[in-house]
């Protein structure tokens, strides 16, 4: 029996013998398999942290000479061996060796910071009469925000990938608890240390609008991946959806402004149009992120009885379906900004999200690349927080 789809991933057409070979192993294969085709096209590795295409083509051409030199010397090759050979090359820690620097940047999940810095910077400017306003002090107080609401985020990384071992080892082998670069016990710390760092912060500065960022993602966080009876949300693409939401799109952006109106500014509450407007299109983008971020971990999801979106509607029903949101959000986005009364954010906001749909429709119709549509959404995401203070 041939394989086809190794021949096919490869490009090299080998006999292969029949053996008898488990379930899980069959599984692994046909991830293994679909990584190796994804690795060839190029369409892997374009996320923060991971290894880049050109470092999976060597690896694939590796594979490639071990198999022909086996296959030259012995004439036939099992199926067994050219799996092992493959999820050698896949989850063998040794490919993801990095410095300790390095491996404890991959442990941040540094989209998830960098997000949260634009969010409560970009919101903050809101409460500004105008632009005038803008000051180093003003600056710094953004600064003592933003600190805590990052740790806090990485205690919420954090405590996932401490319960998340065994799943990343098959979909993210390249992260430092799955690939070993950090271990079990420095990784508690760390996450304890975020936690504790964070909720400490939030109390000392003294403003309860802050305390229900930190309360809110670190409670969400925790319901979300710890393995408890009625906690674990994860397993629940509903839930999941709730604690995106709740953090990303309510709390974060609301709270954050309350904070710089009322405990630093010293004003009054009051919730204006462009806070609404940004509230509701980040609804709208973290909904697409809860459905979008499943679509690579299919095979080790369902390892796992993991039951995403993705899994029970398909993962390109589930692209489409994102698309679709993220087109109608950025027509919103453009009728609320043309009738913006200052011809400055008039055009900023217009051209700006104009910009942004045509990117998302090249990208779509050209490139179709599904995989790592999830981070191409926080690159949009990141683009929309530059566009927020424009919006009034």
């Amino acid at each position: 029996m041939s394989l086809l789809s190794l021949s096919s991933c490869f490009y090299i057409n080998i006999p292969i013998s029949t053996t008898q070979t488990s379930p899980l192993l069959h599984t692994v294969r046909a991830n293994t398999l679909a990584q190796g085709r994804k690795n060839i096209t190029g369409g892997f590795g374009r996320n923060y942290g991971e290894p880049q295409p050109q470092y999976h083509q060597q690896r694939i051409r590796n594979i490639k000479t071990r198999i022909r030199s086996r296959h030259e010397v012995v004439g036939k090759y099992s199926e067994t061996d050219v799996v092992n050979d493959v999820v050698h090359e896949k989850i063998s820690s040794s490919n993801y060796k990095h410095s300790f620097l390095h491996d404890l940047y991959l442990f941040t999940r540094p989209y998830v910071p960098m997000g949260l810095i634009l969010c409560v910077t970009s919101v903050s400017t809101l409460a500004l009469s105008s632009w005038t306003q803008v000051s180093p002090a003003f600056l710094w107080e953004v600064f003592k925000a933003v600190v805590p609401v990052v740790l806090m985020s990485i205690y919420v990384s954090g405590i996932n990938q401490l319960y998340d071992v065994e799943i990343d080892k098959v979909n993210k082998p390249y992260l430092p608890l799955a690939s070993g670069g950090i271990s079990m016990k420095l990784g508690i710390v760390i996450t304890a240390t975020c936690l504790i760092t964070s909720l400490t912060w939030g109390m000392r500065y003294g403003s309860p609008a802050l305390m229900v960022i930190h309360l809110c993602a670190g409670i969400l966080g925790s319901l979300y991946s710890i393995e408890l009876p009625y906690m674990r949300w994860k397993r629940n693409p509903f839930l999941v959806t709730i604690c995106m939401v709740m953090t990303g799109a309510l709390a974060t952006p609301i709270f954050s402004f309350i904070h710089m109106q009322k405990y630093v500014l010293g004003k009054p509450i009051v919730l204006p149009s462009g806070l609404i407007f940004t509230s509701f299109f980040l609804f709208l983008f973290h909904i697409v992120m809860s459905l979008s971020k499943d679509i690579s971990d299919v095979e080790g999801d369902k390892m796992h009885g993991i039951k995403s979106f993705s899994i029970t509607l398909g993962p390109e029903r589930i692209f489409w379906m994102c698309v679709s949101i993220l087109m109608a959000a950025y027509g919103g986005a453009m009728a609320i900004g043309a009738s913006s009364p200052s011809l400055l954010n008039k055009i900023v906001s217009v051209l700006g999200h104009f910009s942004l749909a045509s990117i998302l429709m090249y990208r779509t119709l050209r490139v179709n690349d599904m995989d790592n549509f999830y981070m191409f959404v926080w690159k949009l995401c990141y683009a929309e927080y530059l566009l927020v203070p424009f919006m009034r």
